[in-house]
């Protein structure tokens, strides 16, 4: 949430089956959570889950005026009362691993451990963290891992298989020429060497700048990444489907990759893998600054789906400036879909979005 003159803040929603703002949680209210009382405090929360306890946490980063930025984590009961963490202090943690780290994307285990994936002082960055929040020092030793390529990389997106492996998609390169890349941890943090070369998969694309936006991993161990990629000047869904050792799959798309787009601009930010194999890839179409809503729906051997929209293609109207963030599998062949509004309908401000659709 945004407020003030520029800082922003965890914001946290609960909604009941029917749509409404949960009364069972903080009173039906939305919580907003800062971590420095400036207006030079920029807070961001990436993902969010629920643990065993019952305890809602959510995971981001913290970054105020000029200092580095660190991990930052809140957690409140579900009730929606702050839970402290060890160390921590009105339902709030920061964590500085000695770097400036960013976090994109994060997770909660089925052990209740937290997992987040970004980027550390321009290098890949995975952290484990314990159910409380410290770092877990049977990962690395350290609780994170920071891999090195000849070029800036980032991880965007972060998924956990069925062997408790780390699967993160990467953007390697500058802005303007990033490949994508997969890679693969063991359960201690050290590279899977069953995976590509050392635990990594290059996905280049000569001549096309491509970003990061979601991966999934299968029980069988297959991999299905998503972002997007510039062309000839135009940027288009595209899909990457691997083997579980890395290898692409032949029976996706060209040779393990599919695109599908609208002849605009289409920026991806999530996605969906059906129990079928076929692909939901949620995200926004036009300028990078004026775009709106735009769902994509892959076959499984990564045609577009006829049986979905106009070849594959759905432009939901979710308000005036609406922009989609992310997408979740619901009970009864549904899915949810959630982003924010920044029109000026109905009145100035930024609005959340949260929509239910049949698949």
């Amino acid at each position: 949430g945004y407020g003030g003159l520029g800082g922003s803040r965890f914001t946290v929603a609960r909604l009941t089956g029917a749509g409404a703002l949960d009364p069972g949680f903080a009173g039906g209210t939305l919580l907003r959570l800062g971590f420095a009382g400036s207006t030079a405090s920029y807070a961001q929360a990436v993902a969010v889950g629920t643990q065993s306890s019952g305890s809602i946490t959510a995971l981001g980063w913290h970054e105020l005026r000029d200092q580095t930025g660190n991990i930052a984590l809140a957690r409140w009961s579900a009730a929606g009362a702050p839970q402290d963490f060890p160390g921590g202090s009105d339902g709030k943690l920061e964590l500085d691993l000695g770097g400036t780290e960013q976090i994109r994307d994060g997770l909660v285990t089925p052990d209740n451990r937290l997992l987040l994936a970004g980027h550390q002082d321009g290098a890949l960055l995975v952290v484990r963290l314990t159910a409380d929040g410290a770092l877990d020092p049977s990962f690395a030793g350290t609780g994170f891992v920071v891999v090195h390529w000849d070029q800036p990389a980032a991880a965007a997106a972060i998924a956990l298989d069925s062997e408790d492996r780390v699967v993160a998609l990467a953007e390697v390169g500058a802005e303007g020429a990033r490949d994508l890349a997969v890679v693969r941890l063991l359960g201690d943090g050290a590279p899977d060497p069953a995976f590509g070369s050392g635990g990594q998969v290059l996905l280049a694309s000569p001549g096309s700048d491509e970003s990061g936006a979601a991966i999934s991993v299968e029980e069988s161990g297959r991999i299905t990444a998503t972002g997007d990629a510039d062309s000839a000047g135009q940027r288009d869904y595209v899909v990457i489907r691997l083997h579980e050792g890395g290898t692409p799959d032949a029976d996706f798309g060209m040779a393990g990759r599919a695109s599908i787009g609208t002849g605009a601009n289409d920026f991806a930010e999530d996605m969906l893998v059906s129990a079928d194999g076929r692909v939901l890839i949620a995200g926004n179409s036009g300028s990078e600054f004026d775009a709106r809503p735009l769902l994509a729906r892959l076959t499984a051997d990564g045609e577009p789906d006829p049986s979905f929209g106009d070849a594959g293609i759905v432009a939901p109207m979710l308000g005036e400036f609406a922009r989609i963030e992310r997408v979740r599998a619901y009970p009864g062949g549904r899915a949810v879909i959630a982003g924010g509004d920044e029109g000026m309908s109905p009145g100035p401000g930024t609005y959340g979005i949260v929509a239910r659709i049949w698949l």
